[in-house]
């Protein structure tokens, strides 16, 4: 068990809708939890740099949609996000509670350490197109930023969204964009190394998402009408058009259990 212990103050509004926020003084951040529809409500303070993650409704077997991004104005992006993405129900923004708020640096290592983060676990699907992530932090500011990152984890557990187990956290290793977005396994290299074959049923490991594909060798996804050469593509159709990481999203049927094809992956980058 992890000794890491991130001691939070709750304020919980009188107002209902208004924002619940967060604050943790050992690392100077405040955090507001928030539906989409009140982000309006939200008070001029959130007008400043941060991050924040847009949460998917839970899903029956515990996983949730998410999207990590940063802005120079958490609110004002947040309100064009009710616009634009559809999907989210509430938000976590993530601020400085000191006196000067985060610079752009800082909000872009902490965007990759949280999406890396959650994108290493089970339960998170982060629907990112791209791994977001600034590494011109200097090397001995990253210590204090990762604790914050690891703070914004522990709230979302908090608020009932359960993220990465410990070994889980163990393999980031501080280190955003190492796992998701550099293997060159294919779905032709996994069925090429046996771990996929002919006929193999795919399900949605998303709950709110629920879908059924085959797999055609040597390279493809039957979903619906459509043949796609890419589990993020065939996971984008099943999302009706929305961004999503097929490898987290795809699960192939075996013995009763259900495989994630990034775990298959996994297995073929180790060898």
């Amino acid at each position: 068990m992890s000794s890491d212990v991130f001691p939070f103050t709750v304020l919980v509004p009188d107002e209902p809708g208004d924002a619940i926020e967060l604050v943790d003084r050992n690392h100077a951040l405040r955090l507001a939890y928030v539906h989409r529809d009140f982000v309006t409500h939200l008070a001029d303070q959130w007008d400043t740099s941060g991050i924040y993650v847009l949460l998917d409704p839970i899903g029956a077997d515990g996983t949730w949609g998410a999207y990590v991004g940063k802005a120079g104005s958490v609110k004002t992006r947040l309100l064009r996000h009710t616009k634009e993405k559809d999907s989210w129900r509430r938000a976590l923004l993530v601020i400085s509670n000191q006196r000067e708020p985060f610079h752009t640096a800082e909000i872009g290592w902490l965007e990759g350490q949280v999406f890396s983060l959650l994108a290493n676990s089970y339960y998170a699907q982060p629907s990112n197109r791209q791994n977001p992530g600034d590494d011109t932090v200097a090397p001995w500011d990253q210590n204090s930023l990762w604790s914050i990152a690891r703070g914004v984890t522990h709230a979302l557990r908090l608020l009932g969204y359960e993220t990465a187990e410990e070994a889980e956290i163990a393999a980031v290793e501080r280190k955003p964009r190492t796992r998701v977005n550099t293997s060159k396994v294919s779905l032709a290299d996994l069925a090429g190394g046996n771990l996929l074959r002919e006929g193999d049923r795919l399900v949605s490991l998303n709950g709110q998402w629920p879908a059924q594909a085959i797999f055609r060798a040597p390279d493809q996804i039957l979903f619906r009408d459509g043949a796609f050469s890419s589990p993020s593509a065939a996971a984008s159709a099943a999302r009706d058009g929305g961004a999503a990481n097929g490898w987290t999203f795809w699960g192939v049927v075996r013995d009763g259990q259900t495989i994630p094809l990034a775990v298959l992956r996994a297995e073929l980058d180790a060898h």
